[in-house]
């Protein structure tokens, strides 16, 4: 499997297989996120420290191995195949 980056294309559905989204698995992550559809503890995100701030981005691979954990398996992803 390559590697999931938030770039991935993938198609987002419920558990009763109905298409809700096609998009970058960063877009699939903000829309359930910002609709409480998704939990994302600590860690989950990965921390970048320069020494003078930290930033904080999503460990996108560790979310898409426990998708279905984190969404209550309410909701399912597929990698959509590239041409």
């Amino acid at each position: 499997m390559k590697k999931i980056k938030g770039s991935t294309q993938m198609k987002l559905y419920r558990q009763d297989n109905t298409l809700i989204k096609k998009s970058y698995f960063a877009d699939i992550i903000g829309y359930l996120y910002n609709r409480d559809l998704i939990k994302l503890p600590n860690e989950y995100f990965i921390e970048d420290d320069n020494g003078w701030k930290s930033t904080y981005y999503y460990n996108y691979y560790k979310i898409f191995c426990d998708f279905e954990k984190l969404t209550n398996n309410e909701y399912k992803i597929e990698k959509l195949e590239e041409k």
